[in-house]
């Protein structure tokens, strides 16, 4: 029980450390409108993947980002590499409320070295694209 429903019992969390092990939970791919303070409003899905239903959000009408102090740091632990030179938080700083983007995130399942198993499992949610469409 603690491994499979119990992360979904918690908020979100941000890694600020590698974990021992990841899974992917649900993939998203979404045209979104961005609406200030990192959220956006999703105006339609793309494509949607679920491999653990039991504990993927399923389709959501928004989403979030990790701060901006802290959504860099999560992206260089959990990315196998980016493109460009631009970080996530500089994408997002140069993008005016009410633009339309192309929007990807995973849901994933992060196993942290700890000796609280209640804390052992958690979800995180990483950008995996953001595109400025207009």
């Amino acid at each position: 029980e603690i491994e499979v429903l119990r992360p979904k019992e918690k908020p979100t969390r941000v890694l600020d450390a590698a974990p021992v092990s990841t899974a992917p939970v649900s993939a998203h791919a979404v045209l979104a409108i961005y609406e200030g303070d990192d959220r956006f409003r999703i105006q339609r899905y793309l494509r949607y993947a679920h491999l653990f239903p039991e504990l993927a959000s399923g389709l959501v009408k928004e989403f979030a980002l990790p701060t901006r102090a802290t959504m860099d740091k999560q992206t260089s632990i959990l990315a196998d590499e980016t493109s460009g030179n631009d970080t996530l938080s500089d994408t997002v700083a140069h993008l005016d409320t009410g633009a339309l983007v192309e929007l990807e995130w995973l849901q994933i399942r992060v196993e942290m070295d700890t000796e609280v198993d209640e804390d052992r499992y958690s979800i995180v949610e990483q950008c995996q694209k953001l595109n400025l469409l207009s």
